[in-house]
């Protein structure tokens, strides 16, 4: 008997643990792991030889071609931003052979970048398996190979969100955390110079600012509010109502105080992130408007491709393209197509979707430690792009981390539907796919360990984890990716 009680009493805290994932995957951790620093130096070791291995021939004239940017096509009013090209441009100034070793040691530098960032995140053993991701999967291994600006775009990207959750832990922590936040900034605006569309990756961060400020209140208000106990006396136990002793609750007047304090927090914030942004920003914008005699806050070059790109999703192509005040009269069709055909343009992007859900399988068959790792690839892809779905839906305590990824994702995805960018949407999806497919291998780790105390209790486990609204959304939206992913494989 005491043995059945005793196993009992094992198993629903091994069930009850379990359940509590959700709530202690968010916690950040402080301190590198002596065996997960040892890890990760050779993670990265492993990375850097095996982007060498499998690193794609890389010629002048390639390196070279990019370095053609400003006006083309006898538009002198059509403009690129140069941020690629610059970078390009520099390297060569050494060596071609330079170009590629910087090109590869960015991606390398995505492993202990990805490592820290999934640390402080959620956990240090999520931490060791996104960087094990980062490192053996196969199309960000082959991407840095290959002369594109997406590598670039995406260091920067995650530099920057990696410079945001440091902010965030120094902010909530109330320590100095102003140097966090003008480094993300300037990160962004780098980013922005590379591939210009990245302007809307500035609202997405001012909203995780936002909801980073209202956090930190919340807790300082959590704080003040746990001081205060009901009055207890002859009147409050005959029935009359006496107010709380000290409790500072008059309702209006309180929701206004806190109204206003987080409006300050957020404006002061706001303008620690956007100050050294348009700093960044303003040579080249001062550069655009002594060509054209007009402020442009994004290349026109992006602009036209975007108006070809709605004006084909639905199915309007024969309206000639504006030549004067371009950015006006661009962003003025934009609005044209978006409230006169948006059924049109929706069935458009529909029609493109396999461009999206397939984009992270690679076709097979390939050669030697090419094609090993192209089949590991795919098998991690299809078990980790599915299972992110469902993470996506679960109760962590990331904050504005989740909605900050969705942004992220949603955007990034509307890009690729459009045909814009594609190479640099794909690896800010990819990224994130990864990041959060590492904490769902976590997560099935740990409901794996809890077979060894009975089926029945880890499958109550799973009912409860499946019963939460948010993952049967992800539930579903995991079933479409797989049946998805799996008739385009067998097609």
């Amino acid at each position: 008997m005491r043995t059945s009680s005793t196993d009992r009493m094992r198993q629903e805290s091994r069930r009850w643990r379990y359940r509590r994932l959700s709530l202690s995957i968010g916690m950040p951790e402080w301190r590198f792991a002596a065996s997960d620093l040892l890890l990760l130096v050779l993670l990265m070791l492993g990375g850097g030889a095996l982007r060498w291995l499998l690193r794609a021939p890389l010629t002048l004239e390639e390196a070279l071609a990019l370095t053609q940017t400003g006006g083309n096509v006898g538009q002198t009013w059509l403009f690129s931003v140069p941020g690629y090209a610059r970078f390009v441009t520099f390297l060569l100034g050494f060596d071609l052979f330079w170009l590629q070793v910087v090109q590869m040691g960015l991606s390398v530098l995505l492993i202990p970048l990805g490592y820290d960032l999934a640390r402080r995140i959620f956990d240090g053993r999520i931490g060791v398996i996104f960087a094990t991701l980062l490192t053996i999967w196969l199309p960000l291994v082959d991407l840095p190979g290959r002369l594109l600006s997406a590598n670039l775009i995406l260091c920067l990207l995650v530099l920057h969100l990696w410079l945001l959750v440091h902010w965030r832990d120094s902010y909530r922590a109330a320590e100095p955390s102003a140097a966090w936040l003008v480094g993300a900034g300037v990160a962004l605006a780098l980013a922005t110079l590379v591939y210009a569309p990245l302007l809307w990756a500035l609202a997405w961060t001012l909203l995780f600012v936002l909801i980073e400020v209202w956090r930190r209140l919340a807790d300082d208000d959590e704080v003040v509010r746990g001081e205060w106990v009901p009055t207890k006396d002859v009147r409050f136990d005959a029935g009359g109502r006496q107010p709380d002793r000290f409790s500072g609750r008059v309702r209006g007047w309180s929701w206004r105080l806190s109204g206003r304090r987080w409006l300050f927090a957020v404006v002061q914030q706001g303008l620690i992130l956007l100050i050294p942004w348009v700093l960044t920003l303003t040579p080249w914008t001062i550069t655009t408007y002594r060509a054209t005699q007009q402020f442009m806050l994004i290349d026109t070059q992006s602009l036209v491709d975007l108006v070809v790109a709605l004006r084909g999703a639905a199915g309007d192509s024969t309206a000639p393209m504006p030549t004067e005040q371009p950015q006006a009269a661009l962003l003025a069709e934009m609005g044209r197509l978006v409230r006169e055909q948006p059924l049109a343009i929706l069935a458009g992007l529909w029609a493109e979707r396999d461009s999206l859900w397939g984009a992270g399988l690679l076709r097979l068959p390939l050669e030697g430690v090419a094609g090993w790792l192209g089949m590991l690839s795919n098998l991690i892809w299809m078990l980790v792009a599915p299972m992110s779905l469902v993470v996506f839906g679960t109760p962590l305590r990331e904050g504005g981390v989740r909605v900050l990824a969705w942004a992220w994702l949603i955007s990034a995805s509307l890009m690729v539907l459009l045909g814009q960018g594609v190479a640099q949407n794909l690896v800010l999806i990819w990224f994130l796919l990864l990041l959060y497919g590492a904490v769902g291998l976590y997560g099935l780790g740990a409901w794996v360990s809890t077979l060894r105390d009975g089926i029945a209790g880890s499958l109550e486990d799973a009912r409860y984890f499946l019963s939460t609204p948010g993952v049967i959304v992800g539930f579903i939206l995991m079933l479409a990716l797989c049946w998805q992913i799996g008739r385009m494989w067998i097609g």
